[in-house]
């Protein structure tokens, strides 16, 4: 943060507005009388602070540069619970906990508190931009993402590689190939564009979206921690991945029409 440092001037301190005059000065002062030298006090005083302002304004600002740079350290690649994967390995931590937590304070991970030793200088939450935060409703039987026919699919397809203790052990579709080809299945028709998620499902993709807009710009605070707006995207021709972190610049980003299935990769990146 720049520092800016301005050149001062001292002001006259004057008392019942008579000047100290010495020699010319003072046989003149006896001839204004003590209206005259009233009014020449003001004229020195406003001459004065007038000088005084024109002054502060030409003042060059010096700003603080260290030569050698300044290291800051941050993540800009970050998942939360927002990102299928990340929720599907049992992550619960949403942008604002994440956030929080890079500025060091006390945030709850697999039910226990956890704090950094350092904070970090800079964070971009980039969960998945594929129906971002979507099946985080999964864990809430009052949303209308867990009562949908995707939730019911998916639960089935869950619960062979979940545990008693609700662990999922992901190397199960490896042992089961047919397991595996439903889960590809299920995969391209909801994710990658053969179908797509029913309406009232793509609403609540786009409020996620809003969230983690809203998170990022209340976890800003300038010259001590930045937030940056974004998200990953990822193509996937013939399953072959490429991803992409796309940041924006400022407190804002576009919602893009695809946001329930893939956003696009022409944003142009940038920082605050």
């Amino acid at each position: 943060m720049a520092e800016h440092l301005h050149s001062m001037h001292d002001a006259p301190v004057v008392q019942g507005f008579t000047p100290r005059l010495s020699g010319a000065g003072a046989a003149h002062s006896r001839q204004l009388g003590y209206g005259g030298c009233v009014r020449l006090s003001i004229f020195m005083l406003l001459a004065n602070l007038l000088m005084h302002s024109t002054a502060s304004a030409q003042a060059p600002r010096i700003i603080k540069v260290n030569p050698l740079r300044d290291a800051y350290y941050g993540d800009l690649h970050l998942h939360t619970s927002y990102s299928f994967d990340a929720y599907l390995n049992g992550t619960g931590i949403d942008p604002d906990q994440a956030y929080r937590f890079a500025k060091g304070e006390v945030v709850r991970y697999l039910g226990e508190p956890v704090q950094r030793r350092e904070p970090l200088d800079f964070l971009a939450v980039t969960d998945h931009a594929e129906n971002i935060g979507v099946l985080r409703g999964l864990g809430d039987p009052r949303s209308a993402v867990s009562e949908s026919e995707v939730a019911r699919r998916f639960r089935a397809l869950l619960a062979p590689m979940t545990g008693p203790d609700g662990r999922r052990d992901f190397t199960a579709e490896i042992r089961n190939p047919r397991l595996a080809a439903r889960f590809l299945e299920f995969w391209q028709e909801y994710f990658v564009g053969k179908k797509g998620l029913p309406d009232n499902l793509q609403v609540e993709s786009t409020a996620a979206w809003a969230r983690e807009i809203d998170f990022a710009n209340r976890n800003y605070e300038p010259g001590k921690f930045t937030t940056f707006i974004a998200y990953e995207w990822t193509a996937e021709p013939y399953l072959a991945n490429l991803h992409r972190n796309v940041i924006f610049r400022g407190n804002s980003a576009p919602m893009n029409s695809r946001t329930t299935r893939s956003m696009t990769s022409s944003s142009t990146h940038g920082t605050r």
